[in-house]
């Protein structure tokens, strides 16, 4: 049985590891294999290429700050330090030294004041403790076959103080970040109230609109993947650019140079211990801080003139531009695509050709025989693109994803049915956290999907509500899946969709979701091109925009959105507190 519940979580996947194929040969010794995968993680850390990068940096313009001064890292307050371990995640798991964050808050009486000695010696003397540099790696598997090192996942782990001082460290530079406005705004990963959802939905309301115009165009979408992204930063480079680019003075910049010089990764298979190797290049995988500097590093990339044709997430970097006839289109791709390859040269990084994919968005058939070039490399057009866990299709009917979904809830099923005799009180608490969260990736995306894709997904649940309630497969029902739904509270997923729909056009309308801000409009009576906040004195409604094909147009976010907000009675729209709305909206629209 515990075979089984290992399957409901990834974090069990590399418990035990009986062999590796490295050249063709099997090895088996646990500390042979540990350190084979951990001279695998630290193979690109190694070496840098020998290129001198100060005169392409040199060349590239200074950004006119907003902030006044340069910043540094203050000591931080015992009050801020207690702050802080209070809000240390549970998910920590507990380091080499057996020290949890239970434990961390437990003490935190008593090891404050010498957290704060420590903290602000760090602070002062721009240096990271040398102790706390370490990480211990498990490799997780990425898929079911395949003993080859580049098939496991490097998960890190270093000690909870360490991730305590990083977390201050993240809060202090992250606030000077986005209160002077330093990223771009082409830039969504790893940034607040920034959710793939909202993003999905911008990129494929843009591309709906485009598809909809007359003449027919085509869209193409390339998907550039960075080998070994976090692994391969360049910390001279990255150096010159928190300089230059971001204002850090030089104390700040020595105690991130600190931070990331000399460290050093263990990987441990079965119990064993590979030998420490020494890291000069990357930046930690899992560091609370590393997100943010990756972020940093590459905020130039996003300041290229393409046109507004280029979005970053993480290191996901995907570019698109619109052609009249596809050889067009692959010129334009190419003028796009030659920039951004550049940069990636010139900043010491790599394209992944095999990872990288290339999409045609079209409303009749194409030729997939013509392929754009990145390098020495030819990518031909794909039936699908896999995007930040979505699947988008030519078409954008969103069939594939929702034949992906499926998949994956009904592979938790059949665990779920396996155990269910076991599991029988808690089988509605685990629909709830293995299985509906899957029928409901990205909601946004599913709003627009087909009425046969949405009773795919509903069939999905009803098999899952048959297993919960006891009913029998092959018998008579005494009771109908909308009474079992609602004895056990588990709402139509179209319902869901539509109540979380609503929840994003209110965020959008009140200036909540920064990436879709600029999509809605209200009607002309309002006398405001833009909606905000503190102008709803009054019930509003949406523009509706005018398209040509329902199939494209009709699916966009500004329409679909003016539709549904345009249908709801004032009391809803003179609401402005998204809590209220909530509850609004489920006594409004919830169906079982």
């Amino acid at each position: 049985m515990f075979s089984i519940f290992k399957d409901f979580s990834t974090k069990n996947r590399s418990l035990s590891l009986t062999s590796l194929s490295v050249n063709g040969e099997t090895v088996s010794d646990p500390a042979e294999m540990a350190n084979t995968l951990n001279n695998s993680y630290g193979l690109s850390s190694l070496h840098s290429n020998s290129t001198d990068y100060a005169s392409y940096l040199n060349s590239c313009p200074s950004p006119s700050f907003n902030a006044q001064n340069s910043f540094n890292f203050i000591p931080p307050s015992q009050s801020f330090i207690s702050e802080c371990i209070n809000n240390l995640p549970s998910s920590f798991v507990s380091d080499k030294d057996g020290i949890s964050p239970s434990i961390i808050k437990i003490l935190s009486p008593l090891i404050v004041p010498f957290l704060e000695t420590i903290f602000s010696q760090s602070f002062n003397d721009s240096t990271f403790c040398t102790s706390w540099k370490t990480s211990y790696i498990t490799p997780l598997k990425k898929n079911k076959s395949g003993l080859d090192p580049s098939n496991f996942r490097a998960i890190a782990k270093t000690t909870t103080l360490s991730k305590l001082l990083e977390k201050i460290a993240f809060l202090q530079l992250n606030s000077f970040i986005e209160n002077n406005k330093l990223i771009c705004p082409l830039q969504f990963g790893f940034r607040k109230k920034y959710s793939i959802d909202s993003l999905l939905l911008r990129l494929t309301s843009n591309w709906r609109s485009l598809l909809d115009n007359i003449p027919r165009q085509l869209i193409g979408i390339v998907s550039l993947d960075i080998s070994k992204a976090f692994d391969n930063i360049n910390h001279s480079i990255l150096s010159f650019k928190l300089k230059k680019f971001f204002n850090l003075s030089n104390s700040a910049i020595s105690w991130i140079s600190s931070y990331l010089l000399d460290r050093q990764i263990v990987t441990v298979v079965n119990g064993c211990m590979s030998r420490p190797l020494t890291i000069n290049r990357g930046i930690p995988q899992g560091g609370i801080l590393s997100p943010l500097l990756f972020n940093l590093f590459i905020n130039d990339l996003s300041t290229l003139h393409v046109n507004n044709s280029l979005i970053l997430y993480a290191d996901d970097c995907l570019a698109f531009c619109t052609g009249t006839s596809q050889v067009e289109l692959v010129s334009n791709l190419a003028h796009v695509i030659s920039p951004i390859l550049n940069w990636y040269t010139l900043n010491d990084l790599c394209i992944n050709s095999n990872k990288s994919k290339f999409l045609i968005l079209s409303t009749t058939s194409f030729d997939r025989s013509i392929p754009i070039t990145t390098g020495d490399n030819l990518i031909f057009p794909s039936p699908s693109l896999k995007y930040l866990g979505c699947i988008i299709d030519s078409q954008l009917n969103f069939s594939s994803f929702v034949n992906y979904i499926c998949g994956l809830a009904n592979f938790k099923i059949n665990l779920m049915k396996k155990i269910l005799t076991y599991i029988k009180p808690a089988a509605k608490f685990y629909y709830f956290h293995f299985i509906r969260p899957h029928l409901e990736m990205y909601p946004s995306i599913l709003t627009s999907i087909s009425n046969s894709d949405s009773y795919k997904i509903e069939l999905v649940q009803n098999r899952a509500l048959k297993l919960i309630s006891g009913v029998k497969f092959n018998c008579p029902e005494s009771v109908t899946l909308s009474t079992i739904r609602e004895r056990l509270d588990i709402p139509l997923l179209s319902s869901r969709r539509k109540i979380s729909f609503l929840s994003k056009i209110f965020k959008t309308i009140h200036d909540l979701d920064p990436i879709l801000s600029n999509f809605l409009h209200l009607s002309p009576s309002s006398n405001h091109s833009r909606v905000l906040r503190h102008s709803l004195a009054h019930p509003v409604s949406l523009v509706l925009p005018k398209f040509n094909k329902k199939r494209y147009g009709y699916k966009t976010f500004n329409y679909q959105a003016a539709l549904l907000w345009n249908s709801l009675p004032n009391y809803m729209k003179d609401c402005n507190n998204i809590g209220k709305f909530k509850t609004l909206s489920k006594t409004f629209f919830i169906d079982y």
